[in-house]
């Protein structure tokens, strides 16, 4: 859905996008393919929604799983899991869904705390979601977004931005914007796949 191979992704998501939906599909096959997965989050996902995405995995690939909680800032979050990112291959992920508030601009401490792990170069695969400072327009095949992702030029000059947004046309599909070029996700009962 997602290619993870090209460096780190900031996912921006639209309104009801849902980008926890679509990286726990992205971290349910690294889990099934015997790889690890690091979660950190304000919120821990929806247990009901996780048990439909990660419920057919066996024990073993969903020991392969750390929900980490931030209760505290992002710096503290990243500091108090760097041992665990530090043991991350570079098949495995790290997700760190909504790294900045979901309104106004992303504070200058939480910003600072991206820029100093992306420039520690974790050797994982890394997602990281804010949600979109302004919802996207379409037409017919052209994409205009009329903001920058959360973070700023600092920020984005070091991630791959991928927008995910509603197919306001199609219900259940959802369209991800990845370097000028559109590809389609729909929503079924056990998250998202390839259209």
């Amino acid at each position: 859905m997602i290619e993870l191979g090209c460096g780190p992704v900031h996912l921006s998501y639209g309104p009801g996008a849902g980008a926890t939906t679509l990286c726990l599909s992205i971290s349910s096959t690294i889990l099934e393919c015997g790889n690890r997965v690091l979660w950190i989050a304000t919120e821990i996902p929806d247990p009901e929604r996780s048990s439909h995405i990660l419920g057919h995995l066996g024990e073993g690939q969903l020991m392969r799983l750390t929900i980490f909680e931030r209760k505290d800032s992002l710096e503290t979050s990243i500091t108090a899991t760097r041992s665990i990112v530090e043991r991350l291959d570079k098949e495995d992920l790290l997700v760190i869904d909504d790294w900045c508030e979901r309104h106004g601009r992303a504070s200058s401490d939480d910003v600072a705390a991206i820029l100093r792990l992306i420039q520690s170069r974790p050797r994982c695969r890394m997602i990281l979601t804010s949600a979109l400072v302004s919802k996207p327009i379409s037409g017919s095949m052209a994409v205009d977004f009329t903001a920058n992702p959360r973070g700023g030029k600092k920020v984005n000059d070091l991630l791959r931005v991928v927008f995910l947004y509603d197919d306001a046309e199609n219900l259940g599909y959802r369209n991800l914007f990845d370097s000028g070029k559109i590809s389609r996700v729909l929503l079924t009962d056990s998250g998202f796949i390839p259209a």
